[in-house]
């Protein structure tokens, strides 16, 4: 409740004023100590120094002897984590070979070169400066080479060996430009309230060498570092660090859990008397642990592999809007009024021209709809007013524009699975669907229309994010979670969440009775394990809800509640593979009963009512479990 998320709040608060304050306290407490230091008469200090110079000496060498032990056995333990990592290659049921020896190899030999200087008699710094670079070069390597592998703990050894490597070179070049002499320096004319400093520069050479060894770097990681990230940044393994850092997100992580638990018997009895398997969607390898974007690419390698062998191309109820449009007016799904679907330009020429002759006919804006391009960095739909149906507008903006989109090839990409699904994307035809707009009122934040992302799990809506409020979970119990994302606020690096209640309207008022019925009722009538349906919701007609289009691969972030989800996808697929002899490891935990297949041969994008055989049809709204 809101009284417990203040509290939640207020210690999160006063735990960091009091962490500030004690901080606070530390420093007054090392400047007084200075401060006294220097009352001390000069004589003494003096006398004092001189006295204790060969002992600080001797204890400096020991000192820089132990650091560079440290540092070595400290690199030691990089490089075994490493290769330890790229030895899980071996366990993975998509074999990565290649990259995963690769990683052992390069992990191998950077714990050989630290076993070696370990082994070195007592090193001297103008020793070991080489070999700091040549670890940051190696775990550089290492990184690059983690990055397009899929192991269990890719993230966090991403993130650690770039994190060595950002140390090491910073520590090198601090000692290649003799920035520890005049840190020594620094330090000592501070002790005699000196206030000059005989600072030695570096020569030219050296500092040649280290500006284009930072210059190469911070390259290194704008083309690699800085695109890998984007392309992981919602995948569940950050989700650790959150939890470690944040009292916040360890509480928004455990009520999600309890969530989770509250649905499992939702989802059994879905998957038990009312959902049934397409079998394209059948071919899916699980196993335990995978995170929602692994899953996501496991499906996308199962969709090419049955293209190759089976010619299926069940990928289009997503990927050509044309074909997603015809499935869901077949099968009685509220979306949009569709003009026509054009897979020939000369058609959808006539149909433009005859708009522009009847302009009162339509309502506006109507959008031109590029079937093949569905991502949405293919900028591939248009909105377009009456006044751009004049001829001299068409054929200065409309027609280029639909000349231009015909010839545009769909890329996806940025994503971990991008390879595997444009060769998929290579093969739709060009087309373009004109359609009308939704009615509603746009009554949300960036006045469009109001839209849901609905997550469907074996036939049971799970929850539902309202992305133009950055971002607005919608519960199976009526309550709503909102984590602030704008850029620069804390939660969008804890991903906590709090109770929200300016749309507790869309409950009160049913409309999100008929959301999740709709939703349901499409993903059954697709038979598909898994997927993301895009709803508009209008503010006038509660029981009205129409599908926009649907998700195979989501790119949101559900935060604390994708491992779950995850969980929930996994589960019913590893009974079905004990049952059909393809998994012989038995169950970790509680059995979850295996999905129903369908009995048919029809492609997914083609199927007709009678195929679901009563999957969703009816009234949705009566379909709806709460």
């Amino acid at each position: 409740d809101r009284r417990a998320a203040r509290m939640v709040f207020l210690k999160d608060v006063s735990e960091f004023f009091l962490a500030t304050r004690l901080w606070c306290i530390r420093m007054f407490e090392i400047t007084l100590l200075f401060w006294l230091l220097s009352q001390i008469p000069l004589k003494i200090r003096t006398k004092a120094a001189l006295s204790l110079a060969p002992l600080l000496k001797k204890s400096e060498k020991i000192l820089m002897v132990f650091i560079q032990l440290l540092l070595r056995a400290f690199m030691f333990g990089v490089h075994a984590l490493v290769a330890y990592e790229g030895g899980t290659c071996f366990y993975m049921p998509d074999l990565q070979l290649s990259t995963g020896l690769a990683i052992v190899f390069t992990g191998a030999f950077g714990m050989f070169m630290a076993i070696t200087e370990i082994q070195e008699s007592i090193p001297q710094a103008k020793e070991w400066k080489p070999s700091i670079i040549l670890h940051s070069i190696l775990v550089l390597v290492e990184s690059s080479f983690l990055m397009s592998y899929n192991g269990p703990d890719m993230i966090n050894m991403v993130w650690l060996t770039f994190g060595v490597a950002q140390m090491g070179i910073a520590l090198w070049i601090f000692l290649l430009l003799k920035l520890d002499v005049n840190a020594k320096k620094i330090l000592i004319s501070v002790w005699n309230a000196v206030n000059g400093l005989d600072w030695q520069f570096p020569s030219k050479r050296t500092t040649t060498a280290g500006a284009t060894m930072l210059l190469l770097f911070f390259y290194w990681k704008q083309e690699l570092v800085a695109p890998w990230d984007n392309t992981y940044k919602n995948h569940e393994g950050y989700n650790w660090s959150f939890t470690l850092t944040s009292g916040g997100a360890r509480d928004a992580q455990r009520r999600a859990n309890a969530y989770f638990k509250t649905q499992i018997p939702h989802i059994r009895n879905s998957l038990r008397n009312r959902f049934t398997l397409h079998p394209y969607f059948a071919q899916t390898e699980v196993r335990e642990g995978l995170s929602m974007e692994r899953l996501y690419h496991l499906r996308l390698t199962a969709f090419e592999k049955q293209l190759i062998s089976t010619n299926a191309t069940g990928f289009m109820i997503e990927k050509d809007k044309c074909a997603m449009l015809k499935f869901l007016e077949a099968h009685d799904i509220g979306i949009p009024k569709i003009i026509g679907i054009y897979h020939n330009k000369e058609e959808l020429y006539k149909t433009l021209n005859a708009i522009s002759a009847s302009p009162t006919s339509y309502k506006y804006p109507l959008f031109l709809k590029g079937c093949h391009l569905t991502q949405g960095s293919d900028s591939g739909t248009k909105p377009w007013f009456p006044k751009d149906f004049t001829e001299t507008q068409m054929h200065r903006k409309m027609l280029p524009w639909v000349e231009e989109k015909w010839q545009q090839r769909p890329q996806d990409s940025n994503r971990p699975w991008t390879d595997t699904m444009n060769r998929l994307l290579a093969l739709l035809k060009p087309g373009m669907a004109v359609q009308w707009p939704f009615r509603g009122v746009r009554i949300s934040p960036d006045h469009t229309p109001m839209e849901v992302k609905v997550e469907v799990i074996w036939g049971r809506a799970y929850f539902g994010m309202f992305a133009d409020f950055h971002d607005i979970i919608a519960l199976r119990d009526n309550t709503f979670e909102f984590t602030e994302r704008r850029e620069g606020h804390p939660e969008l690096w804890s991903l906590e969440n709090s109770r929200d209640d300016r749309l507790a309207w869309l409950v009160d008022g049913g409309y999100m009775d008929a959301v999740w019925a709709i939703a349901e009722k499409t993903a059954c009538a697709i038979g598909i394990d898994s997927v993301r349906i895009d709803i508009f919701i209008d503010p006038e007609h509660p029981n009205e809800p129409m599908v926009n289009e649907l998700s195979l691969s989501s790119g949101h972030h559900y935060f604390y509640h994708a491992p779950n989800l995850a969980n929930a996808w996994i589960q019913p697929h590893m009974t079905r593979m004990r049952n059909e002899g393809s998994l012989k490891s038995p169950p970790s935990g509680d059995v979850w009963p295996a999905p129903r297949i369908r009995q048919t041969a029809t492609q997914v994008h083609l199927q007709r009512p009678e195929d679901g055989k009563g999957a969703g049809r009816g009234n949705h709204l009566q379909s709806v479990v709460r």
